[in-house]
């Protein structure tokens, strides 16, 4: 009995300690070709990129924004910096443009030509909408001064020769030397992104502009043209001579006909003639007129129809051309120690004028004049663009 028991307790042991069965193998088989994380990574690419594509998107969004914020900087800074820039290219050609015109190579030329740039930039004045007139830039924000919230720097200087003025070198010239001007604005101006590409980067960005201009070739000599010549209201002004552009003058020829009025009248009149500001004096000058000899009425006539022109005379040739520094004087057989004589020149010169404009002289007080008929015919009137508009 003892010993049947034993048996059966060393089954039992044997059974916990037998070998496994063909489907404890297949089991076993089975559990152990489960994959790994590791073995399955390198087997299923696909979901490797699953797993990646968080990585790939914030590389995205980096670039889009650096792609962005090159825009912003092309579309603020660089698109405001070129707008800023033509903008004061015109603010200091029109300056230049203006002081250009007071060179006139007297010795205040260039005083006068500083007036003109200051008042470019002037921002005292105003138009009639209430704006003021000077040049401004940043979309007229700001103004070309120190005191601007954009600090900027205006210079001007005056040269003799152009590639001088292109250079910035040997300025300073003044009087009939001084014959070009430079006028240069310097600004820094605030940028907005563009100082986000560096740390080092100012904040600001320098732009520099400048305008040159000078006067043209001086007409020294002039051909052919009608022998009169003004006398300065003011000699002491050596830009406008005393004159107000714009306005228009009583012409006299003699100092006599002013005393008595146009008319020739006592007392002569208060004021001169309507929609004139002042009294003005001509000259008729010595020259040689075309055309066949006449009288004195027919000679101022053809001075005025045809201008004058070279004198056939040996001994005493006229050029037919008036030449600057060179000394001229009146005609001495033009009297007009009367009155009435110098209305009477006057008024045969007109005629001429208007016989180089078509009219009739048969029409008017000119068939008068001392062989107008005669003369007319041979005088033709000028085919100038524009003369037949400015006679409706």
């Amino acid at each position: 009995m003892v010993q049947a028991g034993a048996s059966k307790e060393k089954r039992a042991v044997g059974a916990e300690l037998h070998c496994p069965s063909s489907t404890d193998s297949r089991q076993a088989t089975a559990h152990s070709l489960q994959p790994t994380a590791h073995s399955l990574s390198l087997r299923n690419p696909q979901s490797a990129l699953r797993n990646q594509k968080g990585g790939v998107s914030v590389y995205l969004a980096l670039l889009l924004t650096f792609v962005l914020f090159s825009l912003l900087v092309m579309a603020v800074d660089v698109g405001r910096l070129y707008m800023v820039q033509g903008e004061l290219q015109t603010a200091v050609d029109a300056a230049a443009l203006a002081a250009a015109t007071r060179l006139t190579g007297g010795s205040c030329a260039t005083l006068y030509a500083d007036v003109q740039i200051a008042a470019s930039f002037d921002s005292t004045g105003s138009t009639a909408s209430g704006m003021p007139n000077d040049n401004r830039f940043n979309m007229r924000l700001n103004q070309v001064s120190t005191n601007s919230e954009i600090p900027t720097t205006l210079m001007s200087d005056y040269f003799a020769l152009l590639n001088d003025a292109q250079v910035n070198a040997n300025g300073g010239q003044s009087g009939p030397n001084a014959r070009y001007v430079r006028v240069q604005v310097n600004v820094e101006m605030p940028v907005i992104f563009t100082r986000f590409l560096s740390l080092t980067r100012p904040p600001t960005q320098p732009v520099a502009v400048a305008g040159i201009a000078g006067v043209s070739s001086a007409v020294c000599t002039a051909c052919f043209i009608e022998p009169l010549a003004v006398v300065a209201i003011d000699t002491t002004d050596e830009i406008n001579y005393g004159f107000q552009v714009g306005q228009y003058y009583t012409f006299y020829l003699s100092p006599v006909q002013r005393a008595t009025g146009p008319q020739c009248r006592v007392p002569r009149p208060s004021a001169p003639l309507t929609d004139t500001i002042d009294y003005a004096q001509y000259l008729i000058l010595n020259h040689y007129p075309w055309g066949p000899e006449t009288g004195v009425d027919g000679q101022i006539f053809r001075l005025g129809a045809a201008s004058m022109v070279k004198s056939p005379d040996t001994e005493n040739p006229d050029p037919g051309c008036v030449t600057i520094d060179a000394a001229e004087v009146s005609n001495a057989n033009f009297p007009s120690t009367t009155c009435p004589a110098a209305t009477q020149m006057g008024r045969d010169f007109l005629c001429g004028l208007n016989a180089r404009f078509g009219v009739d002289p048969t029409s008017n007080a000119c068939a008068n004049v001392e062989g107008a008929t005669d003369l007319t015919p041979l005088l033709k009137a000028d085919t100038d663009p524009g003369v037949e508009s400015a006679l409706q």
